[in-house]
């Protein structure tokens, strides 16, 4: 965690220098509320790990590169992290549409090069962990989208849910409050103004074609129960 913190210091003088304001050790000091022994660390630790071609301008009272071809190197990744993502990536894939195996794995481009040295192929990966949920339906990764959307930003939503308990379609309106991957489905918690009370809606029986987000005058502040069933 120390160095993540450490890599945003670095980003910061990285994008203060390119934009040529010569940054130094007292406003690196300033910005992230750090001693300026530490600033100035940060300053000769980036110059000499990572061989950064910092010069300092006397004039300018700031930092430079004398080389603007130098670019900072990637974030470092642990093995461990690095499996984490992957097996999110692989055991998510399908969950949502595909669409968080596919997030996962184009920010996985920039993070997961070192996959093959570390051993971690896809292959590999494949065969030695794998997942099954019973009763498994997956979300549209539309609807998924458009309801996290909605969700995030506190919108209300209507659409059309079925209920295999009638077997029949009928209309919604609702607070999305919580969103539960659950058995490899993804399901959400909200407060039903047709039923003026609190139910789960499978996001499989959604109809997308109806589906639309209305700005709300006000979520709805009782506490959900656990166990709702629209």
């Amino acid at each position: 965690m120390v160095e993540h913190l450490v890599f945003e210091r670095y980003g910061w003088l990285d994008g203060e220098i390119r934009a040529g304001a010569y940054p130094n050790a007292a406003r690196l000091a300033r910005h992230f509320e750090i001693s300026p022994r530490t600033a100035q660390r940060t300053i000769e630790f980036l110059r000499d790990r990572y061989r950064a071609p910092l010069e300092y301008d006397p004039t300018r009272k700031g930092y430079f590169y004398a080389d603007t071809s130098f670019t900072l190197p990637q974030l470092p990744i642990s093995q461990d992290e690095l499996l984490a993502i992957l097996l999110a990536r692989n055991l998510l894939s399908q969950s949502a549409g595909g669409i968080i195996g596919e997030a996962i794995a184009s920010f996985g481009k920039k993070l997961l090069a070192r996959t093959g040295e570390l051993g971690l192929s896809e292959r590999r990966l494949r065969d030695c962990f794998s997942a099954i949920w019973n009763g498994y339906s997956p979300a549209d990764s539309q609807t998924f989208q458009r309801l996290a959307t909605a969700l995030l930003q506190s919108r209300r939503v209507a659409f059309r849910h079925y209920s295999p308990y009638r077997d029949q379609w009928s209309e919604r309106t609702a607070d999305p409050y919580h969103l539960q991957h659950y058995n490899g489905s993804w399901v959400l918690l909200a407060w039903c103004h047709l039923r003026d009370d609190w139910r789960i809606f499978h996001l499989s029986r959604i109809e997308l074609r109806f589906f639309r987000t209305i700005p709300p005058p006000g979520f709805h502040h009782h506490s959900p129960r656990q166990g709702a069933v629209n």
